[in-house]
């Protein structure tokens, strides 16, 4: 059985490709003046939905709680709530600039690109961390009990959400990448579409 970190790690994958989308749309705004008023759009929403409300929620709302049981103090955990919240911020900033930078306004486009271009540097920083050092060490403080109630409570948040938000947001990714020419790794969206879609 795929384990609730698993998961997480799998999300990391489609959300990797859509920032590489995000990349390629900063270029093509730069280059052509004004920015893709659809795929923004679409990318703006899946950062929200799929990266954050999705993703962050489950690690927020029931495996950082987990950690925290278990850590003293305030340890890697609480820098990834921080960076979640600088995310947040770049993606506001993007949506506030879109519509302007959709008209071409050199402004909104400039300040757009900027902030995709921090959001992907600071998320790509971030997904390595919880990856390769924070993922780790809270599988190790799991006991099998332990996972699978992290299994159930990931469940429930996604039944709470509707339960069919994986598969609307892989296929977006999906179509992202065709459109930007960008890799998308089937090998690790099948799991969660079967588990969540």
């Amino acid at each position: 059985m795929i384990t609730a970190i698993q998961i997480l790690v799998q999300e990391h994958r489609v959300i990797e490709s859509m920032l590489l989308c995000l990349e390629r749309l900063a270029e093509q705004a730069e280059r052509d003046g004004k920015l893709d008023n659809e795929r923004s759009g679409t990318i703006i929403d899946f950062l929200r939905e799929f990266a954050d409300a999705c993703h962050h929620g489950k690690e927020e709302d029931v495996l950082f709680k987990f950690s925290d049981t278990r850590t003293v103090g305030h340890g890697p955990v609480e820098v990834l709530r921080d960076e979640h919240t600088e995310g947040r911020g770049y993606v506001s900033v993007m949506a506030k600039n879109r519509l302007k930078a959709v008209s071409g306004n050199p402004g909104a486009i400039r300040s757009f690109c900027e902030s995709a271009r921090d959001l992907t540097n600071m998320l790509r920083r971030h997904i390595q961390r919880e990856d390769e050092v924070v993922f780790p060490m809270i599988e190790e403080q799991c006991q099998s009990s332990d996972a699978d109630q992290l299994w159930q409570e990931f469940v429930t948040v996604e039944k709470i959400a509707g339960g069919d938000r994986h598969k609307k947001f892989v296929e977006s990714a999906r179509s992202c990448c065709r459109h930007f020419n960008v890799p998308f790794h089937e090998d690790h969206i099948t799991q969660l579409i079967v588990n969540f879609g």
